[in-house]
């Protein structure tokens, strides 16, 4: 689990002080129900770099299922939203 720690790191006021990823094997039990998926998106500018911490925490969503990755326009952050 990450945590939310307060200041300027928050994610927002009202989420929640643990989260992250639990893998989940599709079994099923699974047919006709709705899971979420983790959705974790760096939006950059032209110039802006994805820093170490960030690549790794994408990469640690995409491991898990979740979908992940750096978006320099909203086309891209619709991309890794639709995993594609």
């Amino acid at each position: 689990l990450f945590v939310n720690r307060g200041g300027s790191r928050q994610v927002c006021r009202s989420f929640s002080d643990l989260f992250g990823l639990v893998p989940h094997v599709i079994t099923l039990a699974d047919v006709g129900r709705t899971l979420g998926i983790f959705t974790a998106i760096e939006m950059k500018s032209e110039t802006g770099r994805v820093r170490y911490e960030q690549t790794r925490f994408l990469a640690a969503v995409t491991k898990h299922g979740g979908r992940a990755g750096a978006a320099l326009s909203v086309a891209d952050a619709r991309r890794i939203r639709d995993g594609g």
